[in-house]
């Protein structure tokens, strides 16, 4: 994806995260010092939080707000999110994936470095990217998407799809998990769970097309179980290992004909 000129991402988060740390005011004092060069223009933000927990009483449903610091560079491109027990990097500017790993490890560096030494370990990364599908005028949507992969309809008489979704989950070993949704005009282009306080402000809305148009969205995870040691030369080889399934089913899905229209 990184190599297309005109390559159909609009955003891209990776997240490190690490046990919670116990005196979160420090620690984002020291972030905020720490990110200034990068990213001068921090804020907090309130995240509505829904945790379902399961015992003997049966399913528990409680509502709590996350605290989330959001640092942001001066263009408002790229930030950098932090919470108790992690670091995000997300970014509606991207340009390949050696440019965002560079920036997603200095921001962990920071974190790793700050002087109350509260993040040693590390949990899981995971890593998401969002493309949105636009054919061109002469073009339909089926001319970019393998059919097999295009969300389906049923044949009945007199009706056409308008929205649909096609849905995969799977696993490989170490716990990873990789998902791909594919969503024919979904209401918005960012998903519900994605278009959270942190998007609105940073003025990172995209306008939904008035046209056909898809949503392409692959995550992929890997926790750490037990935590290890956080070892920035490790975590640069974990997150290569994370992107490098997400492109290789972007290819898989997309049709040559693409290929050729985002080069």
């Amino acid at each position: 994806m990184a190599q297309m000129k005109n390559a159909p991402i609009r955003y891209v988060i990776a997240v490190v995260r690490f046990p919670e740390v116990t005196d979160f005011d420090t620690f984002v004092t020291e972030m905020s010092r720490g990110l200034a060069d990068a990213y001068p223009s921090g804020k907090p933000a309130d995240i509505p939080q829904v945790n379902v927990h399961v015992d003997d009483n049966g399913v528990q449903i409680q509502s709590e707000v996350l605290r989330v610091w959001q640092f942001r560079s001066e263009d408002f491109g790229w930030a950098v999110a932090v919470n108790k027990n992690m670091v995000a990097l997300h970014t509606t500017s991207y340009v390949g994936h050696e440019d965002f790993l560079e920036r997603l490890l200095d921001a962990t560096s920071v974190a790793l470095k700050t002087e109350s030494g509260q993040v040693r370990m590390v949990e899981g990364a995971a890593l998401r990217y969002l493309d949105l599908v636009v054919p061109d005028e002469s073009d339909r949507l089926e001319d970019y998407l393998h059919e097999r992969f295009m969300p389906a309809g049923v044949e009945v008489g007199g009706f056409e799809l308008r929205e649909g979704i096609t849905q995969l989950q799977m696993a490989a070993g170490e716990g990873r998990t990789l998902r791909v949704t594919i969503a024919r005009n979904p209401p918005s282009v960012f998903p519900p769970d994605l278009n959270s306080q942190l998007i609105q402000d940073n003025r990172w809305q995209i306008e939904r097309p008035a046209a056909d148009f898809l949503i392409i969205d692959t995550d992929h995870a890997l926790p750490f179980v037990p935590p290890r040691r956080l070892d920035l030369d490790r975590l640069r080889a974990d997150v290569f290992g994370l992107w490098k399934p997400i492109r290789d089913a972007f290819d898989t899905i997309v049709t040559e004909h693409a290929m050729e229209v985002w080069k």
